[in-house]
Parts: C-alpha cells; structure tokens; sequence
C-alpha cells in the first residue's frame, strides 16, 4: 500500500529543503531498501543504494511530474539503479537469474503442510519459479509473497497494469504446464497452485 506523503512534504522537497528530505527518508527508506535488497542480495550494497536514490531523488525532483506518485518513483529509481549495478558489474546471466530471494519462497513453501509431505513436488515447484525469466519471476514474487497490488508493480517496472496481468496470467499458466511435464498430475499441479494463490 501506497505511503501518504504530504503536499506539503513534496513542495519543500521542490524548494531544496534538506530536512524535507530526511522526512521523506524516514518515511520510505524501509520500502526502498527492501526493494534494493531484494535485487541485490546484499545488505551492505542495499544501505549503499538507499542512500544513493535518496539524494538522487532529491536532485532530480524536479522530474517527478505527479506529486502523489512520488512513492512509484522512487520504487521505479530502485528497480533501475539495481538493474544498472548488474549490468556495469557485468554479473553473469545465472546471478541474474537470482534476483529473488531464494529463501523467500522456500521459506513460505516449508510452512505448507501438503507441501512438506511432497519433498519431490516443492523442490519442482521451487525450481520452476527460480527458472522463470527475471521480469516474470519478480512480478510473481511482487504479487503474491510482498503483497504489492498490481498499480504498484505496473509502477516500479514502468508497464501497464494490462501488461503485468498478462505476466501473472501467463505465468500461473507457465507454472502448471512445465509442473505436469515433470510428472506433477494436473489434479496435483493445481492443487499446489491453489494452495500458493497462484490461480
């Protein structure tokens, strides 16, 4: 859910008002180093990156165009910095493909008793969200393990809302389909998916 920031807060921003800024700090900097650390992986690189977007929020301020949208913003800088460290870091395409959190899912996944009786059946579905490309993988996890509503994730990755449904649509479907290739029974692979919300 979106934070409330003032009118008030944002106009003194506008005017280069540096405790403007630590107020702004306070109020979001939870939500923007959890989004850097969920890319990065790393504490220390998301503090560094946290700070980093805040004082370039606050010299580019003046590009925000909607001032209620200021939260999508900066979740939008995050995306971008952390997706930019990887690229000039020149990290290989298997840590890209581990942006999400790996003990996340699993750790949701360990807590569902249907699941703890099928070892075989978890590790698959494990598998098959960590295979998923970093765009579809990072909406499914957005959506169903943070909560985030689908404006807001359509907001951080620049897309429409139109867009990430097709995504969250296409990849349920891409999840119960490659679950039936490894063996998983339709009745089974949609059971695991109800189960997860993932349907």
């Amino acid at each position: 859910m979106a934070t409330l920031i003032s009118d008030e807060l944002i106009s003194r921003l506008r005017n280069d008002d540096i405790n403007a800024l630590g107020e702004l700090y306070n109020l979001l900097s939870k939500k923007i180093y959890n989004r850097c650390l969920f890319i990065l992986k790393d504490q220390n690189l998301a503090e560094d990156a946290t700070q980093e977007l805040f004082l370039k929020a606050f010299r580019h301020i003046g590009s925000l165009k909607d001032d209620k949208k200021i939260e999508g913003w900066l979740n939008r800088m995050a995306y971008n910095y952390c997706m930019d460290y990887f690229r000039k870091e020149k990290k290989t395409k298997d840590q890209l493909d581990l942006l999400v959190n790996e003990e996340e899912p699993l750790s949701i996944i360990d807590n569902i008793e249907f699941l703890e009786n099928s070892k075989v059946t978890k590790d698959k579905l494990v598998a098959e969200i960590e295979a998923l490309n970093e765009t579809d993988r990072m909406i499914l996890v957005m959506y169903y393990w943070e909560g985030m509503l689908v404006s807001e994730i359509a907001e951080m990755m620049d897309l429409g809302n139109s867009a990430v449904k097709m995504k969250l649509s296409r990849t349920r479907s891409k999840l119960k389909e490659n679950l039936e290739k490894e063996g998983i029974s339709s009745a089974v692979a949609l059971t695991v998916l109800v189960i997860l919300n993932l349907i």
